[in-house]
Order: structure tokens, then sequence, then C-alpha cells
């Protein structure tokens, strides 16, 4: 009988065994699960507590005085050890589209305040820096971030979503970035230049007679005559306007109008001929659409806000 006896309690004892290593392994294989779900929610939260960090260490670098000169570059670090170059904009006066085609009627445009214009296009470094992704088709640090909406880069009307939202969290009170409005891209591009500025393309663009198609690392062509680089082709770049005709009239910092059904586009890409790259040419698209011929480049205010 005890031989009996022992021979079950050693059968019970091997059970318990079994079940206390069944349940062992159970909870070894459920702690790693949740730890692959937590680990990109970890990642997420350190990449967000290192840009409050670094908005707070850089509060006084990111000061935002006017500059001096047209063309004037001043480097502003948007991210730890990811830098974003910026022209300076005077304030002035020019006459906005052209005769080329109905939708550039010509008119007078003040603008009353100088701003800063980022010298190229947001590239896909400065983007993943921020937003932890790269949506673009064509892939490469120095490549212009293409394929995103307006709706990616502003979020909304209040800018409390996308690209920019991130971006402005960095900075302390006072001038904030943007997405540039038509009359400032267009009086950027020019750079005092009363003429279309389709000539010596080739030196100036990326565009669909050198581009082989695709888009180029940013600020490898020409610049113009205030240091801004790819103001012709390489990838379209979204504006803040709802797309809508030009008046007939004098216009003072127009932004376009309240709404609308598209955002405007100005620029020509690495697809586009010549005639698609000048600067008065325009362009738009539904706020939401994606391609991979479409960036943009950002505005910073020198005014507080």
């Amino acid at each position: 009988m005890s031989e009996i006896q022992d021979a079950f309690m050693t059968r019970r004892r091997m059970k318990r065994k079994l079940i206390l290593v069944g349940v062992a392994v159970a909870l070894t294989m459920l702690v790693g699960f949740v730890c692959f779900l937590k680990a990109p929610l970890e990642t997420e939260k350190k990449r967000v507590a290192a840009m409050a960090k670094f908005a707070e260490s850089r509060a006084e670098a990111w000061k935002n005085p006017a500059g001096s000169r047209a063309g004037e570059k001043r480097v502003f670090e948007i991210a730890e050890g990811v830098k974003l170059t910026m022209c300076w904009i005077p304030a002035g006066e020019f006459v906005m589209g052209s005769s080329k085609d109905s939708d550039e009627t010509p008119h007078p445009v003040k603008l009353t305040q100088g701003f800063w214009l980022s010298q190229t296009e947001v590239t896909q470094a400065q983007w993943r820096a921020l937003m932890g992704n790269d949506p673009s088709h064509f892939k490469g640090d120095d490549l212009p971030v293409e394929s995103v909406s307006w709706n990616d880069i502003c979020g909304n009307e209040a800018r409390t979503g996308g690209f920019l939202c991130k971006l402005n969290q960095l900075q302390p009170e006072g001038g904030r970035f943007d997405l540039p409005t038509e009359a400032q891209w267009e009086y950027a591009a020019r750079a005092g230049n009363t003429g279309d500025d389709d000539g010596e393309l080739g030196a100036k663009a990326w565009y669909s007679e050198n581009s082989d198609s695709k888009t180029h690392p940013v600020g490898q062509k020409q610049s113009n005559a205030w240091g801004l680089n790819d103001m012709h082709g390489n990838v379209w770049e979204w504006c803040v306007d709802w797309n809508e005709d030009y008046p007939t009239s004098a216009a003072t910092d127009p932004s376009g109008p309240a709404s609308g059904s598209y955002r405007v586009l100005r620029c020509g890409s690495w697809g586009d001929g010549a005639y698609y790259c000048r600067v008065a040419v325009r362009n738009y698209n539904d706020p939401s659409n994606t391609n991979g011929a479409i960036g943009f480049r950002v505005a910073r205010s020198s005014v507080p806000q």
C-alpha cells in the first residue's frame, strides 16, 4: 500500500511541477508580449521627453529678432542635432502674377513684415526627427520629404496637429513656424526680379529635362538673390492659402480666402516642364492628398504671436 501511495504522491508532485512550469512559461510569454507592445510606446515617450528637454535648453537661442539684410542666413536647431537654415526676407512690394496664364492676373502686393523662409524644402531627416516616420516615395535623408498632405503638415487651421504643431511646441513664446502664404512664397522666389525667371532653368531646378524622374538632394542647384534654393522644380510646395482667383486691385499682406476646397501649391516639380517651373505658376490640390511630387518649406514670423 505504501508503494502505491508513494507512486501516487510522486505522480501528484510531477503533475504539480508541470503545472508550475507551464504557468511560468505562460507568464514569461505574457511579459514578453507586453514588453513587445510597450516598446514603441516607450520609444515615443522617450522621444517626446527628449524634445521637451531640448526645447527648454534652447529657449534662449530660439528668440526671433528680425534679420538685418535680405538673404541673411540663420540656423535654427529644430531637434537635437537637427538644424534648419533660414533666409531673411525683408518687407517690400512687388507685382504678383504674370500675363502668361489666366489665373496669374498681375496685381500689386505689399508685405508689411519681413519673415524667415527655409533655404530649402524640408528634408526627410528633418521630418523624421519630429514625426518619427518618413512617408516619402523617394528615400534619402537629404531628399525633400514628399507624399505629405497639407493636413499632415498643418493638422488644422489652428496648427494643433501635424508637423508644425510639433515644431512650434519646441518654441518659446514669440514668432512661430508656418507655411508661407502664396504671396510670401512668390515674393521670396522672385527675390527682387520682376520677370518670370524661367531662363537658365537647368542651373536652378530639377525638372523634367534633367531630373531622371525623381527628386534630388536639396540645395544642389543655384540659389536666387536672397539665398533660397529649389524655388523652381524638385517638388511642388504647399502654401497656407486656400485657392481662389487673384484680385485685380492692390493687396496688402494677402493670405487667401477664409475657406475653400483646395490649397495652393507653387514651384513645379521633377516631373514638370519649364513652363510649370516659373515663379508665377499656380497649382492647387485637395489638402488631404499626397503625391511624390509635393513637399514644402516653412516660414517663420518675426512678429510675436
